[in-house]
């Protein structure tokens, strides 16, 4: 077992709420790929569908095998900054920037389907390491934040008040901002549209993980941990699955 010694009097409401930042870092961008990603790649870039289904459900068996490595790492992990913090800095400003570049493919790359094709696999499976990298210790911090049932169950609901409020706002904005037809032209044939969507909703994205930061910055410090979990047979476990 882990020993932390905060507990959920220590751990504000205010506090949570700026956790809770973490659900519209990862709601902009998921949201964003999940609900645009296949309209600009086979619309605005004419990439097959078939071909953009297959790039984007390969990171999703990458998950499968990321997350619980991205887990075991954060567990073990020792540093002046805490087991979560250097995680969720590198992580989230990456998942920013391979958000981005989601959006912005260049000329030389829309030459062809095949070229697309590889950029879109190479991009999200970078963005999906990079939001592995952020979220799974993002989650686990909440649970060290407060470690009585009260005070995680509110931590809880905070976070998916936010991650609601997050999942709402953020495709509409994009819809009335980004995605309005003009002069007869579809909006979502316009390539720029869609690069402009990802540069404004990229730096969002990077704010919030920065806001995280700042607001549990008194979290991000050295935990102890016993040695029956400094060794773990992680892989052994792992393949047993």
């Amino acid at each position: 077992m882990t020993e932390i010694k905060n507990n959920s009097n220590q751990c504000s409401t205010f506090k949570m709420c700026g956790y809770s930042f973490g659900e519209c870092a990862n709601s902009l961008v998921m949201n964003s790929i999940n609900g645009f990603a296949m309209l600009y790649y086979t619309e605005a870039l004419g990439l097959s569908p078939s071909l953009a289904g297959i790039a984007m459900s390969l990171a999703v068996f990458w998950d499968a095998l990321s997350d619980p490595i991205m887990g075991h790492v954060s567990d073990n992990t020792r540093s002046r900054f805490g087991r979560r913090h250097p995680y969720m800095l590198v992580g989230g400003l990456l998942m920013a920037l391979c958000f981005y570049f989601i959006w912005a493919v260049p000329e030389t790359m829309r030459g062809s389907e095949n070229t697309i094709f590889w950029y879109l696999v190479t991009f999200n499976i970078l963005l999906r390491t990079s939001l592995t990298v952020f979220f799974v210790p993002y989650v686990a911090l909440g649970f060290e934040m407060c470690t009585d049932y009260e005070g995680r169950s509110k931590l809880q609901g905070i976070r998916w008040g936010f991650n609601m409020a997050a999942n709402l706002a953020g495709p509409a904005m994009a819809w009335f901002f980004f995605f309005q037809d003009k002069d007869g032209v579809r909006a979502t044939d316009v390539p720029q549209n869609f690069l402009n969507m990802g540069a404004v909703f990229a730096v969002g994205t990077a704010i919030f993980v920065l806001l995280i930061l700042y607001f549990t910055r008194t979290y991000a410090k050295e935990v102890n941990v016993k040695n029956d979990l400094e060794k773990p047979a992680f892989m052994k476990t792992f393949l047993r699955i």
